[in-house]
């Protein structure tokens, strides 16, 4: 069984490794030449641009809601 302060860590870990994934595909898809990609491409990059986007609110919320639930 976790405690507290292991899930609280884990998910902090899980909102981190996130955010840098999300940093570096930015750097990628910044040096991409759009004008070469496919309809279909373009529109999987966005998808998953909002997928990243909700995992990260998840975590994050999910920090915040188990930091807000330690003082109970």
């Amino acid at each position: 069984m976790l405690t507290t302060q292991q899930v609280i860590d884990q998910v902090r870990s899980d909102a981190a490794r996130i955010e840098r994934f999300t940093q570096r595909r930015e750097g990628f898809l910044d040096a991409l030449d759009w004008t070469m990609l496919t309809c279909e491409q373009v529109h999987e990059a966005a998808m998953l641009d909002l997928m990243l986007e909700d995992d990260l609110a998840e975590a994050l919320q999910r920090a915040t809601s188990l930091l807000g639930g330690e003082g109970r």
